[in-house]
């Protein structure tokens, strides 16, 4: 089952997921902060123009002719307050309420003189746009009369919190872009000393830029000067076994040389037998040491070619190997180094069994080489760690068969610098395949 996590697992992840979070809680504060200052700033100023229209009104009305009355009426109402004469107040007394009694109580500090003046307030809801709330009143005047008045969106303060909003998400949006640019500062860095290091483990070594802050400049340089004494104990050990193995050949020559003229024939062969194992042994060690180091180009070869040759090679020599596929399949590779490894592949099966079938297979980009043996086959927990270098089943099967667990080390190494894979599976009938799978055209440097 997969497990599935709303947090990142990366650093560059987590830093953005931290000034994310805050970015989101400043914003939602800053909303309701400022959506409480323009709710007060919208009672105060719809208080004042309450309180002047409720003054001027009464004044002009008082002062004006009957028939002007119309005039002054039309000439009071804007467009968010309107203005009207009634017989009757109109306007029921709403139940207390705390907005309506904070809005009496701004409408008597903007003008005390309406204070002793009978005013009713109340709230009705808007005819122009729905879920707003108008403030309405009614105020007496000297002649019996009622001033009526509609104060339009009163509480209704979604414009402002739309503004509000907007200024908060240019902000938040600068942040949060200055933030990228510091955590790609940091993060670039660390990508690619994740890519060095994974280059250096697969043996291409990559010298990191020293870039980014300090801590980060101290790290690559250490990294670097880390994979360069690697690197030199590497080419050291190599060297120095090499040099073993180069000067080993000498006396072994010598022996082999002073073991034709033994008189024991038994004698004579047991010698030339344990002699040919050790130049084996020194030619497998020696062959898996120049691994990377191996300067062989890539060119143009026909596969059917090569691996008939192998065939014929054994088929000469009385051995059960046989191949089925086209005529012709043309590939980029280092022929030697492949023609190394297939030929590991049907030693490796002679070796353990009586009969090897290679078949060539083209596959769309890929070519696939499949090696069958009727062997004993390997043990299903054991297939990933056969190709490890040195790696042998068990004591027994080494006495037997000699060596020292390097073929199918050689054959994975030389398959992966041509940009394949090795893949090994017991067959059904009894006995292993190898398949190699080759990238028809060349691989990218460095695939391996």
């Amino acid at each position: 089952m997969m497990h599935v996590t709303l947090w990142p697992n990366g650093l560059i992840g987590r830093v953005t997921a931290v000034i994310l979070i805050a970015i989101v809680l400043e914003f939602i504060g800053s909303i309701l902060l400022h959506d409480q200052i323009d709710r007060y700033t919208l009672s105060e100023d719809h208080a004042r123009r309450v309180a002047e229209l409720l003054v001027v009104g009464e004044r002009l009305l008082r002062d004006a002719p009957p028939e002007q009355t119309p005039t002054i009426l039309r000439d009071l109402s804007t467009q968010h307050l309107s203005v009207e004469i009634t017989p009757d107040p109109v306007v029921e007394p709403a139940r207390p309420n705390s907005l309506l009694a904070n809005m009496r109580g701004q409408i008597g500090r903007w003008e005390p003189s309406l204070r002793g003046k009978l005013l009713r307030l109340s709230t009705a809801p808007s005819t122009e746009l729905a879920g707003r709330q108008d403030l309405v009143g009614s105020m007496a005047l000297s002649d019996g009369r009622w001033l009526r008045f509609r104060s339009r969106d009163v509480w209704g303060h979604w414009p402002q919190l739309y503004r509000t909003i907007g200024a908060a998400t240019i902000l938040a949006g600068g942040v949060l872009l200055a933030a990228a640019m510091v955590v790609h500062t940091l993060g670039s860095p660390l990508r690619g000393l994740a890519e060095a290091a994974d280059r250096v483990g697969h043996g291409s070594p990559v010298m990191v830029l020293e870039r980014g802050p300090r801590d980060l400049r101290q790290v690559s340089r250490a990294f670097n000067a880390m994979q360069a004494r690697i690197s030199g104990l590497i080419a050291d050990r190599t060297q120095a076994l090499a040099a073993v193995g180069h000067d080993l050949r000498t006396p072994l020559t010598r022996m082999r040389l002073r073991t034709g003229f033994m008189v024991d024939p038994e004698l004579r062969e047991a010698m030339e037998s344990d002699i040919g194992e050790m130049e084996a042994m020194l030619d497998s060690v020696l062959a898996y040491l120049a691994g990377d180091n191996d300067t062989e180009p890539q060119r143009r070869i026909d596969l059917t070619a090569l691996i008939s040759t192998l065939v014929d090679a054994d088929a000469d020599l009385g051995r059960d190997v046989s191949y089925e596929g086209p005529d012709h399949v043309l590939v980029q590779a280092r022929p030697l180094a492949l023609k190394r490894a297939l030929s590991n592949l049907i030693e490796n099966g002679l070796k353990y069994g009586e009969r090897v079938r290679v078949q060539l297979i083209p596959d769309g980009e890929e070519v696939r080489i499949v090696v069958d043996d009727d062997g004993p086959g390997i043990p299903e927990d054991e297939l990933a760690h056969v190709v490890t270098p040195f790696f042998r089943l068990d004591e027994a099967r080494m006495r037997n068969t000699g060596g020292l667990g390097l073929g199918l080390a050689i054959v994975s190494n030389a398959v992966a610098r041509e940009g394949g894979r090795l893949c090994l599976s017991n067959r059904p009938e009894g006995g292993l395949r190898a398949e190699v799978r080759l990238p028809v055209k060349a691989p990218c440097a460095g695939a391996a």
